[in-house]
């Protein structure tokens, strides 16, 4: 068939794949509210426009909370929206989906004016497509910031790949800026930035441009990355210095406690490093994370069980022929993705923690970009990958907190219903009332949906504020174990929750001086239903017997009284939880033996 026949109707297709992508995704920003973690991020976002500053608000005001991992580069936007917009509901989803289209569009426009082909862009923008509606399409509307970071990289990536062809300095500067709108988005995003360092010099090299040129180039891209950077580094080290020194000594280990923990990987270095089998062990725990990824992954993508692993090998080899062919413009473009792609899937695979399944989206989507790319230049092979993908996006996996992208929402969605009649419900009659989030999923949504800041404390922060530690009936209860002090056995309780090694760990508690009558507990919808955080016991037994006041279709409000708490913690012998409070005592007790 003639090329002036089939060129339209490429393009017609693309456009419809692009269409049907977008429409679905708006459908679900605006059906469907913010919830768990995206609703954290909006409430970030929210606590900045009304000028409570870049801090998170449930029980205190804690500015540059260190468990906030996601930064400006999403949040600003929002933050910006919020301020001329108020905290609509749907606003979060929307403003995201906005922000990601367009990094996307101007993504493909400039891979379009990059790839001479048409028939090979065409290919690779409905490869492309098709990945990001089967590979978790939430993060488009969500407000985590993976996608952005990833957005940023990819952008940054063609606008340097330009700048080395075109021996443009202004391309320099704008891949520089994209580059630093994705460490602000996420700081994870620093690995594949820096792996676009060694493409410029390949770049350069194969098309002879002189060393002393090349690194006035290589300041051109960093300059901006750190002036960006280091901008919002001294917003945020100025605004930390404002606190007393001892919120300053807690932020510091509350950061380096989530760091470790994260996936950052470097507190299993830390505590290996001299093990004699440090090598043994490093190399089983990587095929640990491999294997984990690959079932994360293909819990997604199906018929493939080792997904990972494939993509990987892939990576691998197209990488090493890009390189002895890197002179070769088309290959030049497909290293910009698969070397950034290399840098982080090395990460994620030997050094980071396989925790949750997002941590290896970024490197897989850059590597993708470049497989993609090699790919759409074979028709049968585009379309094989394409038939492959389409059969995944209408047979998708259960998704409990999202549901699947061709699943059409109701506007509104009897979810975005509920959350407006609670908020209507706590606006008229507990509008001065103690609110409390105390479900196993905290009612983000509903501090987000909520005017002003700080209405809705966790009940376990609460509770810190109203029970104090009974040291002398800790110690009785566990006479065999020689505890040194006070701090020791808090240590000792705090271990035993966290470990989950004891189900029936409890502590004594005695009740502090003042009044208190009780609090007003809203339960998330999917606080009894999704179960992987293993925290449904810690709220059951405090909200179990309180009596319920207000319930919809998803959400409910009990009052639960001083009396009900007594009886409740005498009966269990004390609590099941560990108050924030106690956990920065011990953490200051920690720090002060040290």
């Amino acid at each position: 068939m003639p090329e002036k026949i089939l060129a339209p109707a490429r393009f017609a297709l693309l456009l419809v794949v692009l269409v049907l992508f977008f429409v679905f995704q708006f459908n679900h920003a605006l059906a469907l509210p913010p919830i768990t973690d995206d609703a954290w991020m909006a409430t970030i976002a929210k606590n900045w426009a009304s000028g409570f500053g870049w801090a998170s608000s449930y029980g205190e005001k804690y500015p540059f909370d260190p468990q906030i991992t996601t930064g400006p580069g999403l949040l600003a936007f929002i933050s910006i929206a919020i301020h001329f917009f108020g905290n609509a509901i749907w606003l979060p989803r929307v403003i995201s989906l906005l922000l990601h289209m367009t990094l996307y569009f101007v993504f493909l426009w400039q891979m379009r004016k990059t790839i001479a082909d048409d028939r090979q862009f065409s290919y690779f923008a409905m490869l492309m497509t098709g990945i990001f509606a089967t590979l978790h399409w939430h993060m488009w509307i969500v407000s985590l910031g993976d996608l952005s970071a990833l957005l940023y990289i990819m952008n940054a990536a063609v606008f340097l790949f330009q700048a080395c062809e075109q021996k443009r300095a202004l391309h320099f500067f704008i891949s520089g800026v994209f580059a630093a709108l994705a460490i602000l988005s996420k700081l994870i995003a620093i690995i594949p930035a820096i792996g676009l360092i060694p493409c410029m010099f390949v770049s350069l090299y194969a098309t002879a441009t002189l060393w002393r040129k090349s690194l006035y180039h290589l300041l051109l891209y960093l300059a901006p990355c750190l002036v960006l950077t280091g901008v919002w580094h001294l917003y945020e080290t100025s605004t930390i210095m404002q606190l007393s020194p001892e919120q300053q000594l807690l932020h510091r280990i509350r950061f380096t406690h989530n760091f470790n923990i994260s996936g950052s990987g470097i507190a299993w270095f830390s505590q290996n490093i001299n093990n004699p089998a440090f090598l043994a062990e490093f190399l089983r725990r990587a095929v640990d994370n491999l294997t984990n990824y690959n079932e994360i992954v293909s819990r997604q993508w199906r018929l493939i069980p080792q997904i990972v692993s494939t993509i990987v090998m892939s990576l691998l080899l197209c990488t090493i022929y890009c390189f002895r062919l890197a002179k070769k413009k088309q290959n030049s473009l497909v290293i910009f993705f698969l070397l950034p792609a290399s840098f982080y899937l090395i990460w994620a695979i030997l050094i980071g923690d396989a925790g949750y399944g997002r941590y290896i989206y970024c490197g897989l989507y850059l590597a993708a970009c470049g497989l993609c790319l090699l790919l759409a230049r074979k028709i049968f092979l585009s379309c094989l990958l394409f038939f492959y993908l389409c059969i995944n996006l209408c047979f998708p996996p259960l998704n409990i907190l999202y549901g699947n992208l061709t699943e059409w929402q109701k506007i509104p969605s009897p979810q975005m219903l509920a959350l407006k009649a609670l908020t209507n419900e706590i606006n008229s009659k507990y509008a001065k009332e103690q609110l409390s989030s105390c479900s196993n999923i905290f009612s983000r949504e509903v501090e987000y949906a909520l005017s002003g800041a700080n209405r809705l404390p966790d009940c376990h922060y609460l509770l810190g504020e109203l029970v104090a530690f009974n040291p002398e009936n800790y110690r009785k209860r566990h006479s065999s174990v020689k505890f040194a002090s006070e701090d020791e056995m808090l240590g000792h309780y705090i271990k035993s929750v966290i470990s989950r090694k004891d189900p029936n760990a409890v502590a004594p508690v005695v009740w502090q001086a003042g009044h208190f009558s009780g609090f007003y507990a809203i339960e998330n919808p999917l606080g009894s239903a999704y179960k992987n955080f293993g925290r449904g016991k810690q709220y059951t037994t405090i909200t179990e017997g309180c009596t319920s006041v207000y319930k919809n279709a998803f959400y409910s409000i009990a009052f639960c009284s001083r009396e009900h708490l007594e009886s409740v913690f005498e009966k269990n012998g004390g609590i099941n939880f560990i108050p924030p409070q106690w956990q920065d005592k011990y953490w200051l007790a920690i720090n002060k033996n040290q």
